[in-house]
């Protein structure tokens, strides 16, 4: 059974957001 297309950009959109916010605080530990 497939996700529903809302339910798959939910979790990418989820996803994006959750790696940009890693993403920045591997910077700040870098500096």
């Amino acid at each position: 059974q497939k996700a529903p297309a809302n339910v798959v950009q939910h979790e990418r959109e989820k996803l994006a957001r959750f790696r940009e916010e890693a993403e920045t605080l591997r910077r700040q530990l870098a500096s």
